[in-house]
């Protein structure tokens, strides 16, 4: 899977899905429980692609080794990021240019407890 691909070459790789809600993103998700990944979705001329994707399942992990259940501490020592923990429990990357993708790291108390990539850009 990847940003921009079609819903309906999802749904035919992954299974059926339900929608949830996330109410830090304000909107509906689609939870694909074969995968244990959460999908956003955009709309565009009558399809729906792939805009961001998220996971609370520990079978998936970055390329640096972090998944959920990481301690803060592996992700600190393993990837750039800037986090807000006092405010709203995320750490996220920095990338080098807002055009390129970043993830958000949701911390619960000291481990990572979801993991969220975004395609990044304004």
């Amino acid at each position: 899977m990847h940003f921009g691909e079609r819903k309906s070459r999802v749904d035919a790789a992954v299974g059926p899905s339900e929608v949830k809600r996330l109410d830090r993103y304000n909107g509906r998700w689609l939870f694909y429980v074969r995968a244990g990944i959460y999908v956003g979705y955009y709309a565009h001329r009558g399809s729906k692609y792939v805009f961001a994707i998220g996971t609370h399942s520990p079978r998936y992990e970055t390329r640096s080794g972090i998944c959920v259940g990481s301690t803060l501490r592996q992700l600190r020592k393993r990837i750039k990021v800037t986090c807000n923990l006092a405010s709203d429990g995320t750490c996220q990357t920095v990338p080098a240019n807002h055009n390129h993708p970043f993830t958000v790291f949701h911390i619960d108390g000291k481990r990572v407890a979801e993991v969220d990539v975004f395609p990044g850009g304004d």
